[in-house]
C-alpha cells in the first residue's frame, strides 16, 4: 500500500470512530462500553472495507489510463499521410499513431479535412507534402496498387503499407518490374477474412477474396511473412459503422 492510501486509509477509519462517538455520546459511559466495541468495530470493518474496494478500483482505472497514455507517447509521432482515403471510414486508426495525418482522394467523398488531390500525378501540393512524410498507408485501387507503391517510395522517409488482395503477390510481370527490385519488409496476410463492400461498412457481409498488408520500411532487408490472428471480433466496434437512421 501506498503512503497515499494508508494515511487516507487511517483517517477514514479515524472518522469511523470520531462518527459513532458523535452521534453516540452513551459509548463514553460505562454502561454504553459494550455497545460502543461492537458498534465501532462494525463501523469501522464496513468502512474500511468500502474504501478498499474503492481503492482497488481506482487502481484499476488508473493502470488503464497510464497504459493508454504510454501508447498514446509513443505512438503520437511523425506524420503521415493516407492517400485514396475515400470517406474516412476505412483510416480511422493512424490519427492515434501519428501526431499528424493528411489525408487525401482524388476524388470529393466530403470527408472533412480531406485534401482532394491525385496521389499518382507529379505535382505535390505543400500542404500535404511541404513537411516531412514519415509513412504512407493505404488501400489503393487494385490496378493501381503498383504504382502507389513506386509513387510512396519515393516520398515516405520511414516506410510505407498497403492493403492489398493477396493475389497481388502473383504474376511474373509485377514481379519482374517490383518485387524483384523491391520487395516488401513485411507480408502481413490476414488468417481471416476481410469483407469489404465499396462506399460503407457492411458488419455482415462476406467475401472469398483474400487481404494483406505489405509494409516497407526504408533500408530494412529480407521479407518476413507473417499471420494475423483472428481478431475482427475483438478490434470491431459498433462505432466502426454509422448508425442507420430511423424510417
Amino acid at each position: 500500500m501506498s503512503d497515499r492510501a494508508y494515511a487516507q486509509l487511517w483517517r477514514v477509519a479515524d472518522g469511523a470512530v470520531r462518527d459513532a462517538l458523535r452521534k453516540h455520546p452513551d459509548y463514553l459511559t460505562p454502561k454504553g462500553q459494550r455497545s460502543a466495541r461492537r458498534s465501532i468495530v462494525k463501523r469501522v470493518t464496513g468502512t474500511v472495507l468500502g474504501f478498499a474496494l474503492q481503492e482497488a478500483k481506482r487502481q484499476r482505472e488508473l493502470a488503464v489510463t497510464d497504459d493508454r497514455s504510454a501508447k498514446g507517447n509513443h505512438q503520437a509521432v511523425g506524420a503521415a499521410t493516407t492517400p485514396a482515403a475515400e470517406a474516412g471510414a476505412f483510416f480511422p486508426q493512424p490519427i492515434h499513431y501519428f501526431g499528424d495525418v493528411v489525408t487525401s482522394d482524388v476524388h470529393d467523398y466530403g470527408l472533412a479535412g480531406a485534401m482532394r488531390h491525385d496521389f499518382l500525378v507529379p505535382y505535390k501540393p505543400d500542404a500535404l507534402y511541404g513537411k516531412t512524410v514519415h509513412w504512407i498507408i493505404s488501400n489503393p485501387p487494385f490496378r493501381l496498387a503498383e504504382r502507389f507503391i513506386d509513387t510512396a517510395s519515393k516520398i515516405a522517409c520511414h516506410g510505407f503499407a498497403f492493403l492489398v488482395r493477396t493475389s497481388f503477390l502473383e504474376g511474373v510481370g509485377r514481379y519482374e518490374n517490383l518485387f524483384s527490385k523491391n520487395p516488401p519488409s513485411v507480408v502481413a496476410q490476414f488468417s481471416e477474412r476481410v469483407p469489404m463492400v465499396k462506399g460503407r461498412y457492411d458488419p455482415a457481409a462476406s467475401t472469398a477474396t483474400s487481404y494483406c498488408w505489405l509494409v516497407w520500411r526504408k533500408h530494412q532487408i529480407g521479407t518476413r511473412l507473417m499471420w494475423i490472428p483472428p481478431c475482427r471480433r475483438e478490434l470491431e466496434r459498433e462505432s466502426d459503422w454509422p448508425k442507420k437512421e430511423a424510417a
